[in-house]
């Protein structure tokens, strides 16, 4: 699923954010790759891990794929979060 960068909040970690309501995503179906869409290219990034609390997921945590970073290196610390709402 392809979506603008803009679409997401940069938080002070680094990570890019978003609320999945905010994306159009169905409840607890989540792709395991999304590519945000930039000035300068594509971003892509694969499905790393959930976070859970009290067996309810939280969040769904997003890192960039290796050709992503071999093209955007200052990418390579930097990840998508996005919160189950």
């Amino acid at each position: 699923m392809k979506y603008s960068i803009k679409t997401f909040h940069l938080d002070v970690d680094g990570d890019y954010t978003a609320e999945a309501s905010m994306l159009g995503l169905p409840p607890g179906k989540m792709p395991l790759r999304l590519v945000l869409t930039t000035t300068g290219g594509h971003l892509d990034f694969s499905f790393s891990h959930t976070t859970t609390r009290d067996g309810d997921v939280m969040s769904w945590k997003y890192l960039p794929t290796t050709e992503t970073i071999r093209k955007f290196p200052d990418i390579a610390k930097k990840g998508l979060i996005i919160f189950n709402d």
